[in-house]
């Protein structure tokens, strides 16, 4: 044997050796952890939500792990450091089972590397969605969006486990449809756009991934650069706070089941609605005057004496509502094909005082149908009034305090 195969054969024995001792260390470190955590708890499959029907709890999925396969799993939250070649091999449903317990087991008593192992978990569920050419997602039939669980989307990554969450829903009464739509859908002008862009247009930025089994949130922003409709020119209009706000309230509205906090719950959803829409930069429709023009930038001057002229909305009892937009697509939803009608923007504290004599207004009247009636709008404004008030008057108490305290304190 040469002098260099020795020592080429003496460095290999010691990286076996260390290789060895850092397995071992990871072994006393991951049966540390585990004595750290007595009498742990394997989790089991939640309902799809917390309500109650007739003093039973909601419905949920059958259990989709075994429990020798979950003690397995168990095993590895107690690892120092997972590895991406094992959680790869993971089902989904093993892997959001991992992460459920993982989380359960940091609430218990802190783990070691939990965030950079949580990371991970979270990484490879990305991915997933990422590679999926389709996302299945229940949409809620009474208002035509996607479905909002506690404000969460849900998603599905198989299309029948979507369909059994529907089916589970219905017996709460909600009425569900499992759509399964194409995570980009290319745009006439060669771009594409993701679902998630969509969802960021509706507001709604956080989702569930298979809700009804093991399950996780998410950030709809985290799976791909979605367009931030938020920050848009102020030229746009554009209000995302606005639309979730009032599909949140309207698929609570037209949900036809009572239950013990509902009227407390629609007041709260009602107030969140109108606080988004009292700083909403608004559209509303305009009948552009008979024989004019527009300008070179789409725009109309009125003559002397000539007045705007708004279509008006009725509900079934004549009552006349003037109808707003949080948005372009949502104005050519009612008026894209009557090019006499125009989009005019309006801030909303401008149009209230051009309402005497209406009903209301309603948001989206082609979509969301979303009313409010003057009187409840005025309610609100009272109600913030009084809040703000309060607030100022905390306030000069605090600092009445503070003078009276420093004062005490240089006698």
């Amino acid at each position: 044997m040469g002098l260099f195969d020795f020592f080429g054969r003496k460095r290999e024995d010691e990286a076996k050796e260390a290789e060895l001792r850092k397995e071992e260390a990871e072994k006393d470190s991951a049966a540390a952890q585990k004595e750290a955590h007595p009498g742990f708890r394997i989790p089991e499959i939640r309902p799809i939500n917390g309500m109650k029907a007739g003093g039973e709890d909601a419905p949920c999925g059958e259990e989709s792990i075994g429990r020798e396969r979950k003690e397995e799993l168990c095993g590895l939250i107690w690892e120092s450091r997972l590895k991406y070649e094992t959680v790869r091999e993971l089902t989904t449903q093993e892997l959001l089972f991992l992460m459920t317990a993982m989380e359960k087991a940091q609430i218990e008593k802190p783990l070691e590397n939990y965030e950079e192992n949580h990371q991970i978990l979270y990484s490879e569920i990305l991915n997933r969605v990422r590679s999926a050419e389709k996302l299945s997602v229940l949409y809620d039939l009474t208002t035509g969006y996607p479905f909002l669980e506690s404000g969460l989307c849900c998603v599905y990554l198989e299309q029948d486990r979507a369909k059994l969450a529907a089916e589970m829903y219905a017996k709460q009464f909600r009425k569900l449809d499992a759509v399964e739509v194409p995570l980009y859908t290319e745009m006439p002008d060669g771009r594409k756009k993701s679902f998630f862009d969509y969802l960021g247009y509706l507001g709604a930025t956080w989702l569930l991934l298979d809700n009804g089994w093991y399950r996780a949130r998410f950030k709809a922003g985290d799976v791909v650069n979605s367009i931030q409709w938020e920050e848009t020119p102020q030229k746009e209009v554009k209000n995302p706070k606005l639309f979730f706000a009032g599909l949140n309230l309207t698929q609570e509205m037209r949900w036809t089941v009572d239950y013990e906090k509902r009227k407390e719950i629609l007041g709260r959803r009602q107030f969140e609605a109108y606080t988004a829409l009292r700083v909403s930069r608004l559209l509303v429709p305009v009948i552009t005057p008979e024989g004019t023009a527009p300008d070179e930038h789409g725009k109309y001057t009125l003559k002397e004496g000539e007045q705007l002229r708004i279509p008006l909305a009725k509900d079934g009892q004549g009552n006349e509502f003037v109808p707003v937009f949080t948005d372009s697509p949502e104005f050519s939803r009612a008026f894209g094909k009557k090019p006499e009608i125009r989009p005019a923007i309006v801030e909303y504290s401008k149009l209230i005082p051009t309402m005497t004599g209406k009903k209301g207004l309603i948001v989206n009247p082609a979509g969301l149908k979303l009313a409010f009636a003057l009187q409840d709008l005025a309610g609100m404004e009272k109600v913030l009034a009084a809040a703000a008030k309060k607030a100022e008057e905390k306030k000069a108490e605090e600092k009445a305090e503070e003078k009276a305290e420093k004062k005490t304190g240089d006698i």
